[in-house]
């Protein structure tokens, strides 16, 4: 099967993961996989396995005629195309109004703001008869039926996961080191974050990084400022586009994570594989996969006090789930063989509907 993976720019971001990751899964499995950029191949693409090509389309006018006429001949070479994130399928649409494409087309949908924004982009209604729908939520999955127009045997859910190694055994920490993995945009909340932080200096010492890329500078300079109104510029550092923040999880003792609205959030597979105890407000997928056998690790609501003291009781290390059972719970939601396996099961369903 000869399939064609296609995103913007390979960002350290989560959707850009998933796309990294599944297309490293497949390429293992023997399909013969290539990774369209259409603007810039970016950081992760460093990270794709050794045998999968490389294509940049170097759009620089997402109006081309030219470049869109590229797309489209690009895409007709492929037994099947996967486009990741609503503006490239944005993309695709636009250059549908000028040349034929007649592959098959997959879109698969990481938008993370489901919860409080289930409008359908106009172009998503237009192809809604064209394409085949991957959702990552049961979240996106249900806005799709009831929405959409797409058939609902069109329609599959893929819940993401990280091509990461569990590890048995927990590193030392720094005594009351917390980390917050969390791009620098409105929904993500990080203001909610600080003020716990601020009630928790109160009692003992406690830093907390923040790892973000700055999707949103004015945000990031109001968080800035709130935490110098709070009294913790000693406390609290904005780490802004590091490039191996995985690698760091292991020097922490804890970490927070206060999104309203997430479609994993794939960063609470990162600590679960590391063992790290989170707090997270309980939204998307991930969440309901684990919710329920970790409760400690989430919360329902954005009570300051109860999220102060739930924080607490995790950084003491007092909430306790056993190495066994972590990694237990860990291969049930998160083996590499199940995710490639479920996508490559709607690869054929694609492929073999006659429409």
């Amino acid at each position: 099967m000869r399939i064609l993976q296609v995103t913007d720019i390979l960002n350290r971001g989560g959707a850009e993961r998933v796309l990294v990751d599944l297309s490293n899964l497949l390429q293992k499995n023997s399909h013969d996989v290539t990774v369209m950029t259409l603007v810039g191949s970016g950081p992760l693409a460093d990270d794709l396995a050794e045998g999968i090509a490389k294509l940049n389309l170097n759009r620089t006018n997402k109006y081309s005629l030219l470049s869109a006429r590229s797309f489209i001949k690009a895409v007709n070479e492929y037994d099947l195309v996967h486009l990741h994130m609503r503006h490239v399928l944005r993309y695709y649409f636009f250059c549908n109004l000028f040349f034929a494409s007649k592959t098959k087309v997959v879109f698969h949908d990481h938008w993370g703001d489901i919860d409080f924004d289930k409008r359908v982009p106009f172009y998503l209604r237009w192809l809604s008869k064209k394409i085949y729908y991957i959702g990552v939520s049961r979240q996106l999955v249900d806005w799709a039926r009831k929405y959409t127009g797409i058939d609902l045997a069109r329609i599959f859910l893929l819940s993401n996961i990280v091509t990461i190694d569990f590890k048995d055994t927990k590193p030392g920490h720094h005594s009351y080191k917390v980390m917050m993995i969390s791009n620098f945009r409105r929904t993500k909340n990080i203001e909610f974050a600080l003020h716990v932080i601020r009630n928790l200096v109160t009692e003992f010492p406690i830093t907390l990084d923040i790892y973000g890329r700055d999707q949103d500078l004015t945000y990031l300079e109001e968080l800035k400022l709130l935490s110098s109104q709070l009294m913790l510029d000693e406390n609290v550092n904005f780490i802004v586009n590091d490039s191996a923040v995985r690698d760091k999880i292991p020097n922490y003792d804890a970490a927070i994570h206060t999104a309203t609205s997430e479609t994993g959030p794939l960063v609470l597979i990162e600590y679960l594989a590391n063992q790290l105890p989170f707090l997270s407000f309980q939204t998307g997928e991930v969440s309901e996969q684990l919710s329920n056998n970790l409760p400690a690790y989430f919360q329902n609501d954005f009570d300051v006090v109860s999220w102060t003291n739930k924080m607490k009781s995790i950084v003491r290390n007092e909430v306790n789930y056993t190495s066994a059972f972590l990694k237990e719970l860990f291969g049930q939601y998160y083996s590499s063989a199940k995710y490639a396996k479920a996508c490559e099961e709607i690869y054929s369903k694609v492929l073999q509907d006659g429409q």
